[in-house]
């Protein structure tokens, strides 16, 4: 149970770090789209999501300028929170970072990627549904393993004790 468990905490612990560098290319690659031109803020809306990833572009007062991909978060944006978690419509994890023009030193607005947990989720359960029938299995064969060795133990004592009980007849 300890092996299983530590298995499981591990294994989340690295699929969760994959998850945050995921995000964090995206993000910073989304955000070179983002440009201040002539006052005015523009996305240059190349592809740049996969299947199960989005992209959302805000301006600096947090208004949706533009969108990419099938699975953007729905919760509002929070500037303050770096990393937003949202259950329904579909799980979905997002990372939100400022976005600065550096030629001109001014802030122009955020840029937010998300991607779907649906695939890592089922994963998980793979994972631990597995873990539970080798925990199963594990406590079967040592429940017979130590039956078979209480047996093994057992056999001389019987052979004396029957030897006694002959002995004490006779």
């Amino acid at each position: 149970a300890v092996f299983g468990v530590a298995v499981r905490i591990t294994f989340v612990r690295v699929v969760n770090q994959q998850l945050s560098d995921r995000l964090e290319t995206l993000a910073k690659a989304a955000s070179l789209e983002l440009e201040l031109d002539g006052g005015e803020i523009t996305v240059d809306n190349e592809p740049l999501v996969s299947e199960n990833q989005a992209i959302q572009w805000f301006d600096f007062e947090g208004r949706l300028l533009d969108d990419q991909g099938d699975y953007p978060l729905v919760v509002p944006l929070n500037p303050d929170q770096s990393h937003q978690r949202q259950h329904r419509p579909y799980p979905a994890v997002g990372l939100t970072l400022p976005v600065n023009d550096y030629n001109k030193d001014i802030f122009i607005g955020y840029v937010r990627v998300s991607e779907s947990t649906q695939a890592m989720n089922r994963t998980l359960r793979s994972l631990d549904v597995g873990l539970a029938i080798s925990a199963a299995i594990a406590l079967l064969l040592s429940g017979v393993s130590g039956l078979w060795l209480t047996h093994r133990a057992m056999q001389p004592i019987e052979q004396s004790f029957r030897r006694l009980q002959r002995f004490t007849s006779d």
